[in-house]
């Protein structure tokens, strides 16, 4: 740390503490902010007042951890979806295992040829009717069903190859 910012040392924890409310998220993010301070220096920009300076890079430093916070917290958690499971009393082999079968389905579905793939998408992931989904795609409603059925069949094969 500069010599010179030593003075803000104490002031500048205060602030990080009255931010974060919580004594070690403000030591780090006071780490934080020094460490973008220290980045700073050494692509040798010239800071003509330091004590503006430190608490710009403050203020952007708090905002962009802000940011991080929010976007973990939207993110559902592993921890988060097995309390789920729990709580609302799922089989968990069973959960796990239909997992896998709806992974294995959408990667089998993408290999599908063009129209087969896109009525399976049409009618199981946008919940099209078969008459809707002909209308869409300008074919008939039993061309739309013949479509369906092979890719039922071709999905059950593929289960049934499948170990679980």
């Amino acid at each position: 740390m500069n010599k010179g910012l030593d003075k803000y040392d104490k002031e500048l924890f205060i602030w990080c503490l009255k931010k974060c409310h919580n004594y070690l998220d403000a030591e780090d993010l006071r780490q934080d902010i020094y460490l973008q301070l220290v980045k700073a220096h050494s692509k040798n920009i010239i800071i003509q007042n330091e004590e503006h300076f430190l608490w710009k890079l403050a203020y952007y430093t708090w905002c962009k951890k802000v940011k991080e916070y929010e976007k973990r917290k939207k993110e559902i958690t592993i921890t988060a979806e097995m309390e789920n499971i729990i709580k609302n009393d799922i089989d968990i082999l069973k959960y796990v295992e239909t997992e896998e079968i709806k992974n294995l389905l959408a990667i089998n579905i993408k290999k599908f040829f063009e129209p087969l793939k896109t009525i399976v998408n049409l009618y199981y992931y946008q919940d099209l009717s078969i008459k809707e989904i002909a209308h869409k795609e300008n074919m008939k409603e039993s061309l739309v069903k013949y479509y369906l059925y092979e890719a039922r069949k071709k999905l059950r094969r593929i289960i049934e190859n499948e170990k679980f």
